[in-house]
């Protein structure tokens, strides 16, 4: 066995939710996706609880080894998350290279479907709505992974709910950066 050269992990860290989140004991969050462009330079999304009970999507930003707080996704002008039955979430996150990565997620509310967020050089856009697929009902599709080549080269995988509750599997691809 060859020994180890020191810990594996530093500390574990408990941030907290995005402002305007819920706290004590209505406070929920999860992340669910990490990417790393490099040692020390990660980006993690998720989502977190807002005092109605519906949840909002979020991003954290770790540049060269410092966690920044947890910022609320924002979305589309016709989208909004203050009733319970309304959520946002991001599914999955991909950044081909630090400040610039794209996060996948859905969003059920006014607007529903496939979220997309963009980083920009080091800015999180507002977050837009993939139009919907052939056959789709009313926009009901969930992005929950994806992967970037290259910076706006990306690939999004997801389901796309049809008639009668029946889902299918959905490709979104990203070009030089247009969806």
């Amino acid at each position: 066995a060859v020994a180890s050269p020191g810990p594996l992990f530093t500390t574990v860290t408990d941030p907290a939710v995005p402002s305007g989140g819920a706290v004590g004991a209505g406070e929920s969050a999860t992340f669910t996706s990490i990417s790393c462009a490099s040692p020390g330079n990660c980006v993690a999304g998720g989502s977190y609880r807002n005092p109605a009970g519906g949840s909002q999507a979020m991003i954290e930003t770790e540049t060269q080894g410092a966690w920044g707080a947890p910022q609320r996704v924002a979305l589309p002008s016709n989208a909004t998350t203050v009733a319970k039955s309304e959520s946002a979430t991001i599914a999955s996150v991909s950044c081909p290279v630090q400040g610039f990565c794209e996060a996948v997620g859905s969003y059920r509310g006014s607007g529903n479907g496939a979220l997309v967020v963009s980083e920009i050089g080091g800015v999180w856009q507002t977050g837009t709505m993939l139009p919907a697929v052939s056959g789709e009902v009313a926009n009901g599709a969930i992005l929950d992974s994806v992967s970037c080549a290259s910076v706006g080269n990306c690939v999004a995988v997801g389901t796309s709910t049809v008639s009668h509750g029946l889902t299918e599997p959905s490709i979104a691809t990203e070009v030089s950066g247009a969806w």
